[in-house]
Parts: C-alpha cells; sequence; structure tokens
C-alpha cells in the first residue's frame, strides 16, 4: 500500500508537459480514500490526475475492499482488464469483472459495459488502428 503513497509524490512531482496523455493504474489496490487526492493532482483538468484510469480484473473484484476502489473511482476512469493466463478465459473474466463494477457502482451490466466501453474509447483515443496515431 506504501507504493501508492509514493505513486502520488511522485505524480505531484511530474512536470505535466512530460507526463502521458494518459495513465492506467493497472489493477488498482490503493485505498478506497486515495482516489479522490490521486485524481485532484495537478493544476487543470487536464493535469496529471485528470490523466489517470484505474483498471480491475475478475480475479480480486469481489473482495469488499476492491469493490469499496471501484465505488471510489470516478464513473468516467473505470478501465476493466481480463488478466487472464490462457484465452479461454478472457471473456468469462471480463464478465465477472464487468458485474463486479455494476454490483458496486449500482449499475446495470449494460451500463457498466457502456461506460467502460466509452473509458475504453477515451483512453486509447488516438493510439487505435484507423484513429490516424497510434500502432499500425
Amino acid at each position: 500500500m506504501r507504493a501508492y503513497g509514493h505513486l502520488q509524490d511522485m505524480l505531484r512531482e511530474l512536470d505535466e508537459a512530460a507526463c502521458p496523455p494518459r495513465i492506467m493504474l493497472h489493477g488498482y489496490g490503493g485505498s478506497p480514500e486515495m482516489v479522490p487526492s490521486l485524481v485532484s493532482i495537478g493544476r487543470s483538468p487536464s493535469g496529471v490526475g485528470g490523466r489517470l484510469y484505474f483498471s480491475f480484473s475478475a480475479v480480486s473484484t469481489r473482495s469488499p475492499k476492491m469493490l469499496a476502489r471501484i465505488q471510489a473511482v470516478p464513473d468516467d476512469r473505470l478501465l476493466l482488464e481480463s488478466d487472464q493466463t490462457t484465452i479461454g478465459d478472457i471473456d468469462a473474466g471480463l464478465e465477472s469483472t464487468i458485474a463486479a463494477i455494476a454490483d458496486a457502482k449500482g449499475w446495470t451490466v449494460e451500463q457498466a459495459t457502456d461506460m467502460c466501453w466509452a473509458n475504453f474509447c477515451r483512453f486509447y483515443d488516438g493510439f487505435l488502428p484507423g484513429s490516424g496515431e497510434g500502432v499500425a
């Protein structure tokens, strides 16, 4: 848990101009209380904190601590991850994660899916094939 405190300190010292356009906190495991302070880092909405997204996977989404973390994340900053070791388990992993996000946020599975898809598109904007930038 102390690693997130160090991360917070590092992000506060980061020059916004040198900061990547978006930053994913993969498998976020920090405290729910830390989320608001992380997303408020920076001098503007496009500051460092405004670039943070928090991802979660089915591996640990059913613990009460993880559900509290999901609840603390702003709706437009949630991402999901499969975190599976075999390709055959990816769909089930994503479905389980979406169900946990829906449960934590009080949404339907469809609402959670729509929100996470919109967040995915924002996060990867400019880096998806056909978007004009990004990967080939």
